[in-house]
């Protein structure tokens, strides 16, 4: 393994990926750039923190993330928790 090529993986805590799912979903309309949700959040993440808090929340189906910004898409409604659970499954 060469030395060179290992990263260090900065692992935010429970309460930072909480922090950042909430402002996400509250602004649920609105596109951001990391840049706008590291000053959103009053500067309280560093960058790598917030890219492996993002990644995780792209896994989850939470977020998407384009070349246009950051977006919210993950749904709270009952009517869309309805319509998921009477989805059919090919």
């Amino acid at each position: 393994m060469n030395q060179y090529s290992f990263k260090k993986r900065f692992y935010p805590t429970l309460k930072t990926v909480l922090m950042v799912e909430k402002f996400l979903s509250d602004n649920h309309f609105d596109l951001f750039s990391k840049v706008a949700i590291i000053r959103g959040l009053n500067g309280k993440i560093n960058n790598k923190s917030l890219t492996t808090v993002l990644d995780y929340l792209e896994v989850s189906n939470k977020i998407i993330q384009g070349p246009k910004g950051i977006q919210w898409i993950a749904s709270n409604s009952k009517k869309a928790k309805k319509l998921m659970k009477e989805a059919l499954i090919f």
